[in-house]
């Protein structure tokens, strides 16, 4: 049996093929290209698809895809695999929530932290019982825009390789305080949430996953499509 998996993110669409709770195809589309994404899944046979969206106005990406699949639209409403213990479950981003599930569905429910990387970095523990919150700040794009919308002087600077301490330009100092402080801040998060249990196990999933695996000292999981597994695995648990 073939799930179809579905991520609109802010800059991506992620289509996924399982089988099972094996991934065996994935295809990325720039977040505006609605229209090859739907060409492409036209092409797809698959059984029953699961979609989630950061943006606001789906219906007509939703109507095409049920045209062509059986598709759970993944809301606040939808029945979830894990029990959540937040305190406003209506505004916790359907991201965190997938991949909080794809981190239980590989290590079982035990106490997890599971870190996204994108737009935005989560941090999301799940205390062997349920997901019980995090913490959010921005992600490394979004430092490099802020420092430069909010200020008079200093430039908008693309992320690039770059891993001197001291930066001797104003531009080389933008990379090595954003780069430097971004995984400082990682790694000094991770070692406060494994006062919480030294057992805990690390994700990382996202489109900066690369980038931390090879600079944090905590020991993690890189997992970059945790999230479209944690999506199968929701689209499984509304198919029992």
């Amino acid at each position: 049996m073939s799930n179809l998996a579905i991520d609109i993110g802010n800059t991506r669409i992620k289509v996924a093929i399982f089988e099972n709770d094996e991934l065996i195809s994935l295809v990325f589309f720039d977040a505006d290209d609605m229209t090859g994404a739907e060409r492409y899944i036209s092409t797809l046979s698959v059984s029953q698809c699961i979609l989630s969206t950061t943006q606001q106005d789906n219906q007509g990406f939703l109507d095409v895809l049920r045209q062509h699949v059986p598709t759970i639209n993944f809301t606040s409403n939808t029945p979830l695999p894990i029990n959540i213990g937040y305190g406003t479950p209506n505004t916790l981003g359907d991201d965190r929530k997938a991949a909080i599930c794809g981190a239980v569905k590989l290590a079982g429910k035990r106490k997890i932290l599971v870190i996204t990387a994108g737009t935005c970095i989560t941090y999301n523990y799940f205390n062997g019982k349920a997901f019980t919150g995090g913490g959010i700040s921005p992600g490394l794009v979004m430092r490099y825009k802020a420092m430069n919308r909010f200020t008079g002087n200093l430039p908008l600077v693309e992320n690039q390789e770059y891993d001197e301490l001291v930066g001797t330009t104003t531009e080389k100092s933008m990379l090595s305080g954003v780069r430097k402080g971004i995984t400082a801040e990682m790694d000094g998060l991770i070692q406060q949430y494994l006062l919480l249990d030294q057992d805990l196990q690390v994700f990382v999933c996202g489109g900066d996953t690369n980038f931390f695996e090879t600079r944090l000292k905590s020991k993690i999981f890189a997992r970059p499509n945790l999230v479209l597994h944690g999506l199968n695995f929701i689209l499984q648990h509304n198919l029992k």
